[in-house]
């Protein structure tokens, strides 16, 4: 395809259903605000430490190389545009006064370079910046720049550090794109380290010792193992559970004014400062940006650097957990291990490191799953509910019950006849419902068991038994003051103007009349600062034993605690069986982990709100209605707030 187009990939909610959409001119971009807007874009624009900080840097790095400068990963242009700030306010002439092309940005994203262009555009810097729709491998000196460059800028960086591919880049750019004493920013990097002690991490790793313990005779760590891999998870948000075992160590270095090697392989060896059981090693990063090192910028936990505490999402703390049972470790013993880099990741490697009990035997086949799977099919609660209603439907259908045989068909559910169950028609159709591909998706995504269920109502018997039974579409109005910040739409960024990927980017605070936010996904404990307002509501619930219907509700909803109200969380819980109380719960436990997703609708202005306290105190402040409507075409949830027959400040319609 030419340079200008892209294939973009898009899931159908309901049918799982996989299309492939070109896009190719600039209005394009706006086809793809649902892949844009879960991304981490906006939240790191709204991070006013990191953005002051890069831009410290670039000042220093041109005041003493003014030149040419290239940046590498683009983004929004926003480096590039500090960059031609700064050499305008240069006191040292720069090398090359008669090159037109002091600064190149790169972007290999197109949806990201298309947006670059607006961006430029808007702030009158589309001349003074060259931007070029390549990957910094495929740049040319000759050809995309007249001459290497003087000074790089790059910040294609994530929370491992290494897994946007910063080494790879940079070895290429020192060999290809700049000049033997260029100038990197950021100059230099550390990866740190922490041995922890947390039971809430280590029930998100072991299922084999949760289901030894909980003897409820279903056993499925056979099937399920966690991915041997650094997890980015919000430990801030479970400080109070973890004890840590050790100092913090540092793990590797990087200088990015040299090229980096492809590998590396660092010693450690520490002392504990408290016996107990090592579950896991906490990592973080500090960017040194500038040479002298006076800019910095860390994702170290709370307990370690307090005074950067700031709640984001883009960058945060890496969890790797502590092979077999842990690590069981005494006061002041000494403890050695390694740690090993390639490319675009690291791990670590104990000298003792063998297969535990749990993965002695497991095929190649095994699943390898999410921290927060692991953690759900070891939580005692999910288990009983789903054995109670097992047992149900086994005292029901007895008969139908035939340990041993399991047979794979591997065909859709929409493809399925007869035929392929041997003529008779089921009397038990199961399903969580969970679906790999949707786990970082909106919660009413699984309803795609409901389409699925629909699909195969011919060989249904009449009476069958449909588990789950119900859906039921819970909300809670919360205060969330860390995730509102990080997701407010951006006006000027270091005195940038940004207005134009609000839209794009999925932003939701101070948005202007009439762009509206989406409804975006978010585990809600690890979101920072929040507090429930009203006690969780039921909104509307969809029969799951009957064919897929679109579903309206509208509730009334007093509020029982006073504060600031950010926005509406949404979730389902599951009824499995209509003989069984007990429901799968997906909401939000305050700083507890829930194992699911929500889903966050933010108000466009936060409301003060007060307490509920009788029907003859009613005011604007303290009842809001909730109209929704769930449509079983799209897949979509559309919701409206009116606080008392004044429609919210959000706006008409909020739409998933």
């Amino acid at each position: 395809m030419k340079s200008s187009t892209i294939l973009h990939q898009r899931i159908d909610p309901l049918s799982g259903r996989s299309e492939w959409v070109i896009v190719r001119e600039a209005e394009d971009v706006g086809g793809l605000r649902d892949s844009l807007a879960h991304t981490s874009y906006l939240d790191m624009l709204n991070d006013h430490h990191r953005n002051r900080a890069f831009e410290a840097a670039i000042s220093n790095a041109l005041q003493t190389h003014p030149g040419v400068v290239l940046d590498i990963g683009a983004g929004t242009g926003l480096l590039s545009m500090m960059a031609s700030r700064a050499l305008q306010q240069c006191l040292v002439p720069l090398s090359n006064p008669e090159s037109d092309q002091s600064i190149i940005a790169c972007e290999g994203f197109l949806p990201m370079y298309l947006l670059a262009k607006k961006v430029l555009h808007l702030n009158g810097l589309s001349s003074a910046i060259k931007l070029v729709h390549k990957r910094s491998e495929d740049l040319k000196v000759g050809i995309d720049m007249d001459a290497p460059a003087d000074v790089l800028v790059t910040e294609i960086l994530d929370s491992t550090l290494l897994g946007e591919g910063i080494i790879p880049t940079l070895q290429h750019a020192h060999k290809n794109l700049l000049k033997p004493n260029a100038l990197v920013v950021p100059c230099r990097a550390k990866i740190f380290g922490q041995l922890v002690q947390c039971n809430e991490l280590w029930r998100m790793r072991d299922l084999f010792h949760t289901e030894s313990q909980l003897k409820d005779g279903l056993v499925l760590h056979p099937l399920a193992t966690c991915q041997n891999m650094q997890h980015t998870i919000h430990v801030n948000a479970l400080a109070d559970s973890i004890e840590v075992i050790t100092e913090p160590f540092k793990v590797f270095n990087f200088d990015f004014s040299k090229i980096p090697p492809s590998e590396g392989k660092s010693d450690i060896f520490v002392k504990a400062i408290k016996s107990g059981v090592a579950h896991a090693i906490i990592s973080w990063w500090v960017l040194e940006l500038d040479q002298e090192g006076t800019e910095v910028y860390t994702t170290a936990p709370k307990w370690v650097e307090p005074h950067y505490e700031s709640w984001h999402d883009h960058w945060k703390p890496c969890v790797w957990f502590v092979p077999t049972e842990g690590l069981r470790i005494a006061n002041d013993e000494s403890i050695q291990f390694s740690a090993l880099h390639d490319q675009i990741s690291f791990k670590y490697v104990f000298d003792k490191e063998k297969k535990s009990v749990e993965t002695a035997d497991l095929k190649s086949w095994v699943p390898l799953m999410r921290p927060e799977r692991i953690g759900l099919l070891g939580s005692s609660k999910w288990r009983s509910t789903v054995l109670d209603s097992m047992k149900k439907i086994n005292m029901v259908n007895g008969s139908y019950s035939k340990p041993g045989q399991l047979r794979v068909i591997r065909k859709r559910c929409n493809e399925l006849t007869l035929d392929d169950i041997d003529g008779r028609k089921v009397n038990v159709l199961l399903g969580e419902p969970y679906y790999i591909a949707y786990q970082d998706m909106l919660p009413w995504r699984n309803l795609r068991f409901w389409r699925e269920r629909t699909s195969l109502a011919s060989l249904l018997d009449e009476k069958a038994i449909i588990v789950p039974y119900r859906g039921i579409l819970c909300g809670m109005a919360m205060t969330m003051h860390d995730l509102w910040k990080s997701r407010q739409a951006l006006k000027f960024v270091q005195g940038f103007n940004h207005s134009v990927v609000n839209k794009v980017f999925g932003a939701c605070g101070d948005l202007p009349v009439p762009l509206e936010g989406p409804i975006l996904p978010y585990s809600l404990w690890q979101c920072g600062e929040t507090q429930a307002l009203t006690e969780a509501f039921h909104i509307m619930s969809f029969e799951l034993s009957k064919p897929i219907e679109t579903v309206r509700a509208s509730v009334k909803v007093h509020i029982s605690s006073s504060g600031l109200c950010h926005g509406i969380v949404l979730w389902i819980d599951w009824v499995l069986h209509p003989d069984i109380e007990e429901r799968i719960l997906t909401g939000p436990k305050g700083h507890q982990p829930t194992y699911w997703k929500q889903g966050v609708k933010l108000f466009r202005n936060p409301v003060p709100v007060e307490a509920f306290q009788s029907k003859d105190r009613l005011c604007n402040s303290n009842t809001f209605d909730l109209d929704a409507v769930f449509d079983s075409e799209t897949g979509d949830l559309q919701i409206k707030v009116d606080f008392l027959n004044q429609v919210h400040p959000t706006g008409d319609t909020l739409v998933s």
